[in-house]
């Protein structure tokens, strides 16, 4: 059973590589940082069924699993106090997208909460029944804290504070079970990566005003709501792009890899370069291309710094996030053998001209 516990915490084994950190808060700076805290519910219950040292062995697992999420999201965990944990994303390490990245851990790790219930109700070793299942609610905040160390300024004690901090832990409070809950203005920051349904107004403790929550839905390609409007863009360089992707398509039809071409798109922000690019795909979808072009992007919220080339794979081989390693690796080695077959294809195909 270890090496199924091992396999929850990278399903996707091409997620493996880390970004190095490359910018430290200096000690009191202020800083626009997400923070994340997370409740489990259920311990308590378990408590009363099972040995004191199962359950510790339980939850040591869950928040190792949980460490795992926070890390490969860019985040880090401040802390852990009895069943809940609490991550921060751009205290240490900044970036633009901290609270896409701190959404997307929420869902994953909603997503291994449900693959570790599995893997504990499944184990004889636990003696768990179904009814026993572990559950948790997510908060998540972003806004300006104060940054630094406390006490003796151990690694451990370096934390956060203000009231931005409160409302996320009044976030997790108040969120349903198994669901993340955000203010509006969090909300607002992460709507073009994210879909979120209205919760209404709830009064929180601490805050004289009432605050209007919303609960994440699910994440959807920011691409989706951009290209709402119609096209006013310069056709001259779609059909460019499409004389291009002719020409090297014949060139891989007749095994001449030497008049393949590479095409850069250059330009500043908002001068439409994603959307030149989605309506060159728009046009093969219409069938005056093939249909097999592969589009993917860098995402904003991954610290791997190979993501563009890894989303190239997954996409070729079909690989899904919630595939196990064992799936993903099946895709893997079938579709490496299905390249040799083209390789030892047209090798033939050489040896016959």
């Amino acid at each position: 059973m270890t090496d199924e516990f091992q396999n929850l915490f990278e399903d996707n084994f091409l997620d493996d590589i880390k970004a190095i950190p490359t910018e430290e808060l200096k000690e009191g700076e202020r800083r626009i940082v997400a923070i994340l805290f997370a409740d489990i519910s259920g311990f308590t219950k378990l408590s009363e069924k099972m040995d004191h040292e199962e359950v510790r062995d339980i939850i040591d697992k869950l928040f190792k699993l949980f460490t795992s999420s926070v890390e490969k999201h860019g985040g880090y965990v401040d802390k852990y106090a009895g069943d809940e944990i609490m991550a921060l994303f751009g205290a240490k390490v900044a970036s633009e997208v901290d609270t896409h990245r701190a959404i997307s851990c929420g869902i994953d790790m909603l997503e291994k909460l449900d693959k570790f219930n599995s893997y504990i109700i499944n184990n004889p070793k636990y003696n768990i029944s179904s009814d026993n299942k572990l559950s948790m609610r997510v908060g998540i905040n972003t806004g300006m804290v104060t940054t630094g160390s406390i006490g003796k300024g151990r690694e451990g004690d370096f934390t956060v504070y203000g009231d931005v901090v409160n409302l996320a832990s009044r976030m997790e409070s108040n969120a349903p079970i198994n669901r993340i809950m955000v203010p509006e203005k969090t909300m607002i920051q992460a709507q073009s990566n994210f879909s979120f349904s209205d919760h209404g107004e709830i009064e929180v403790k601490g805050f004289s005003d009432k605050i209007s929550v919303y609960i994440v839905e699910s994440a959807h390609d920011p691409e989706e709501t951009k290209m709402v409007v119609p096209y006013l863009g310069s056709r001259d360089n779609i059909e460019l792009l499409l004389d291009m992707y002719k020409h090297s398509s014949k060139s891989l039809d007749q095994y001449d890899r030497s008049n393949l071409c590479s095409i850069g798109v250059k330009g500043e922000a908002g001068i439409g370069k994603s959307r030149l690019i989605s309506e060159f795909v728009k046009t093969s979808n219409q069938g005056i291309l093939s249909n097999n072009i592969i589009r993917v992007a860098s995402d904003s919220v991954s610290v791997s710094p190979y993501q563009t080339f890894i989303s190239i794979i997954k996409k070729s081989l079909s690989i899904d996030r919630s595939d196990s390693k064992d799936i993903i690796l099946k895709k893997f080695n079938q579709g490496f053998d299905s390249i040799i077959d083209v390789l030892d294809g047209e090798l033939e195909a050489q040896l016959v001209k």
